[in-house]
Protein backbone atom coordinates (compact mmCIF):
# COMPACT_ATOMS: atom_id res chain seq x y z
CA UNK A 1 0.00 0.00 0.00
CA UNK A 2 2.84 2.35 0.87
CA UNK A 3 4.44 1.67 -2.51
CA UNK A 4 1.30 2.79 -4.34
CA UNK A 5 0.43 5.83 -2.19
CA UNK A 6 4.02 7.15 -2.29
CA UNK A 7 3.78 9.18 0.91
CA UNK A 8 0.92 11.43 -0.20
CA UNK A 9 -1.35 13.08 2.36
CA UNK A 10 -4.27 14.01 0.09
CA UNK A 11 -7.45 12.08 0.88
CA UNK A 12 -8.38 11.88 -2.79
CA UNK A 13 -4.92 10.73 -3.90
CA UNK A 14 -4.65 8.13 -1.14
CA UNK A 15 -8.05 6.72 -2.06
CA UNK A 16 -7.31 6.73 -5.80
CA UNK A 17 -3.91 5.08 -5.38
CA UNK A 18 -5.22 2.59 -2.82
CA UNK A 19 -8.06 1.60 -5.13
CA UNK A 20 -5.45 1.10 -7.86
CA UNK A 21 -3.88 -1.65 -5.72
CA UNK A 22 -7.09 -3.64 -5.95
CA UNK A 23 -7.55 -2.81 -9.64
CA UNK A 24 -4.07 -4.20 -10.36
CA UNK A 25 -4.97 -7.48 -8.66
CA UNK A 26 -8.30 -7.85 -10.45
CA UNK A 27 -7.04 -9.13 -13.86
CA UNK A 28 -4.88 -11.85 -12.30
CA UNK A 29 -7.63 -13.01 -9.98
CA UNK A 30 -10.28 -12.80 -12.69
CA UNK A 31 -8.24 -15.31 -14.70
CA UNK A 32 -8.50 -17.74 -11.77
CA UNK A 33 -12.08 -17.12 -10.67
CA UNK A 34 -13.78 -14.84 -13.18
CA UNK A 35 -14.90 -11.27 -12.62
CA UNK A 36 -17.83 -12.40 -10.48
CA UNK A 37 -15.50 -14.44 -8.30
CA UNK A 38 -13.16 -11.49 -7.85
CA UNK A 39 -16.11 -9.24 -6.97
CA UNK A 40 -17.34 -11.79 -4.41
CA UNK A 41 -13.86 -12.13 -2.91
CA UNK A 42 -13.41 -8.35 -2.63
CA UNK A 43 -16.91 -7.97 -1.18
CA UNK A 44 -16.10 -10.56 1.49
CA UNK A 45 -12.74 -8.93 2.25
CA UNK A 46 -14.50 -5.57 2.64
CA UNK A 47 -17.10 -7.07 4.99
CA UNK A 48 -14.33 -8.56 7.14
CA UNK A 49 -12.30 -5.33 7.13
CA UNK A 50 -15.34 -3.27 8.19
CA UNK A 51 -15.29 -5.12 11.51
CA UNK A 52 -11.90 -3.53 12.26
CA UNK A 53 -12.21 -0.21 10.42
CA UNK A 54 -15.59 1.48 10.80
CA UNK A 55 -15.08 4.15 8.13
CA UNK A 56 -14.88 1.39 5.51
CA UNK A 57 -18.69 1.35 5.80
CA UNK A 58 -18.51 4.28 3.36
CA UNK A 59 -16.85 2.05 0.73
CA UNK A 60 -18.69 -0.38 -1.52
CA UNK A 61 -17.80 -2.86 -4.24
CA UNK A 62 -19.44 -1.98 -7.57
CA UNK A 63 -20.93 -4.48 -10.00
CA UNK A 64 -17.74 -4.42 -12.08
CA UNK A 65 -15.60 -5.32 -9.06
CA UNK A 66 -14.11 -1.91 -8.34
CA UNK A 67 -14.21 -0.02 -5.07
CA UNK A 68 -16.32 3.12 -4.71
CA UNK A 69 -16.09 5.75 -2.00
CA UNK A 70 -17.97 8.46 -3.87
CA UNK A 71 -19.48 9.72 -0.64
CA UNK A 72 -16.04 10.96 0.40
CA UNK A 73 -14.57 11.05 3.85
CA UNK A 74 -14.23 14.75 4.55
CA UNK A 75 -12.13 15.54 7.59
CA UNK A 76 -13.52 12.68 9.67
CA UNK A 77 -10.80 10.28 8.47
CA UNK A 78 -7.11 11.21 8.56
CA UNK A 79 -4.69 10.24 5.77
CA UNK A 80 -3.04 7.79 8.17
CA UNK A 81 -6.41 6.19 8.94
CA UNK A 82 -7.11 5.90 5.21
CA UNK A 83 -3.86 4.06 4.56
CA UNK A 84 -4.36 1.84 7.60
CA UNK A 85 -7.93 1.00 6.56
CA UNK A 86 -7.01 0.17 2.98
CA UNK A 87 -4.11 -1.90 4.30
CA UNK A 88 -6.53 -3.86 6.50
CA UNK A 89 -8.74 -4.41 3.45
CA UNK A 90 -5.76 -5.57 1.40
CA UNK A 91 -4.70 -7.89 4.22
CA UNK A 92 -8.17 -9.44 4.31
CA UNK A 93 -8.14 -9.90 0.52
CA UNK A 94 -4.71 -11.53 0.61
CA UNK A 95 -5.79 -13.79 3.47
CA UNK A 96 -8.79 -14.94 1.48
CA UNK A 97 -6.59 -15.48 -1.57
CA UNK A 98 -4.23 -17.68 0.45
CA UNK A 99 -7.19 -19.67 1.72
CA UNK A 100 -8.63 -20.18 -1.75
CA UNK A 101 -5.59 -20.62 -4.01
CA UNK A 102 -2.73 -21.16 -1.60
CA UNK A 103 0.29 -19.22 -0.48
CA UNK A 104 2.53 -20.00 -3.47
CA UNK A 105 -0.01 -18.87 -6.07
CA UNK A 106 -0.84 -15.75 -4.04
CA UNK A 107 2.86 -14.87 -3.78
CA UNK A 108 3.28 -15.49 -7.49
CA UNK A 109 0.40 -13.16 -8.30
CA UNK A 110 1.79 -10.44 -6.03
CA UNK A 111 5.23 -10.75 -7.60
CA UNK A 112 3.67 -10.56 -11.05
CA UNK A 113 1.71 -7.40 -10.23
CA UNK A 114 4.53 -5.68 -8.30
CA UNK A 115 7.81 -7.13 -9.63
CA UNK A 116 9.91 -4.32 -8.11
CA UNK A 117 8.75 -5.09 -4.58
CA UNK A 118 10.69 -7.97 -3.09
CA UNK A 119 8.41 -10.24 -1.10
CA UNK A 120 10.10 -13.30 0.30
CA UNK A 121 8.24 -16.44 1.28
CA UNK A 122 9.34 -16.00 4.89
CA UNK A 123 8.10 -12.39 5.06
CA UNK A 124 4.72 -13.50 3.75
CA UNK A 125 4.58 -16.35 6.27
CA UNK A 126 5.61 -14.05 9.12
CA UNK A 127 2.93 -11.52 8.20
CA UNK A 128 0.33 -14.28 8.23
CA UNK A 129 1.52 -15.41 11.65
CA UNK A 130 1.30 -11.82 12.89
CA UNK A 131 -2.24 -11.45 11.60
CA UNK A 132 -3.31 -14.74 13.15
CA UNK A 133 -1.99 -13.68 16.55
CA UNK A 134 -4.31 -10.66 16.77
Amino acid sequence: MTHETKGTTSHETITTESFRVFEKLQPQLAVLMGNGGFRALLTRALALAKADVSWLNMVRVTTDGTLDASGGFGTQVTPEQLIEGYSVLLGQLLGLMVTLVGEKITLGLLREVWPKIKISDSEFENQGAHENSK
